[in-house]
């Protein structure tokens, strides 16, 4: 097969390592761009979600493999007999797709349902455009991730099994409908955390155990002060789930108590879950509300 992107006589993508086989190949390219992806859910690239944004995307996800990286494809590709949009039409497709984007005010003040509704019929654009000639899925997934950081959502792929999504992009091929039903329902998932059942402890623990299982503290908005006396008091039951953008909710009830508090949760910066256990202990054996004040975070108001 002749074509530019390839090494001549073979099927590989010419890379910035020159590897010639495929596997080491895809080693090499999971390796790099899993790195750059983690850099990127710490730091998102700032853009206006239009085509040059899933561009920068593309390029700091692939800039250490491909030369490509963040070009358009110049050439036509295809997938099991399907084909995606031809590579001359491609930057004007992109225009209507990210124009249609910007008049619905990026997917803004909706629901978890109505965005992944949304967002399915634009991620069915967004793959038939497969603007890059290799790592489309992978920029497109973390697009839309920041997309749905934008728009109030915290989206995590990593809620949906390889085989749920693959399912839902698949069907893109055949019934364009149902893909967007499917993906809509594969991206709901993503975005509203399953309800989380509650925990009885089998044994009693206090409550400063409790919140050492957690990855946050309680932070400073909360309605009540969580005094050294509380922390030490035993729980009946607890249930502890992820709300988005690094928070956590926390609900507990005393033990012999019928009182369910609700306490949000933060992780505090630069500290370690050791620190934190510490503080904890610390928190405990001091007398009323607890102020971490060397954090910059508190234990209630």
């Amino acid at each position: 097969m002749s074509e530019a992107y390839l090494y001549p006589g073979t099927n590989v993508l010419i890379n910035h390592a020159d590897l010639r086989d495929q596997e080491l190949l895809d080693i090499f390219e999971r390796n790099r761009s899993a790195l750059r992806l983690m850099e990127l859910q710490a730091k998102p690239i700032q853009g206006n979600f239009d085509m040059k944004h899933l561009q920068v995307i593309h390029k700091y996800l692939f800039e250490d493999v491909y030369p490509f990286a963040g070009n358009i494809r110049t050439v036509n590709i295809g997938k099991d007999n399907f084909w995606f949009s031809d590579s001359p039409s491609i930057p004007f497709k992109a225009e209507n797709i990210f124009n249609t984007l910007k008049e619905n005010n990026f997917f803004k003040n909706t629901t978890p349902e109505q965005f992944a509704d949304k967002a399915a019929a634009l991620y069915s654009d967004v793959n038939y455009l497969h603007p890059f000639r290799e790592g489309n899925g992978r920029s497109t997934r973390e697009f839309f991730r920041q997309l749905a950081q934008n728009a109030g959502h915290e989206l995590k792929w990593s809620q949906a099994s390889k085989e749920e999504y693959m399912s839902a992009v698949i069907q893109a091929t055949d019934d364009p409908m149902k893909y967007n039903s499917e993906l809509s329902k594969v991206l709901l998932k993503c975005i509203k955390p399953e309800e989380v059942e509650w925990k009885v402890p089998e044994k009693e623990i206090p409550l400063k155990e409790v919140l050492k299982q957690a990855e946050g503290m309680p932070a400073v908005h909360n309605k009540f002060d969580i005094t050294s006396e509380m922390l030490n008091k035993p729980v009946e039951r607890f249930k502890l789930d992820h709300t988005g953008k690094g928070k956590e909710r926390l609900q507990f009830q005393f033990k012999g108590s019928q009182e369910i508090y609700k306490v949000v949760l933060e992780r505090p910066p630069l500290m370690s879950q050791q620190m934190k256990n510490e503080w904890l202990d610390l928190a405990a054996n001091t007398v009323g509300p607890i102020q971490m004040r060397s954090q910059g975070m508190g234990l209630g108001e």
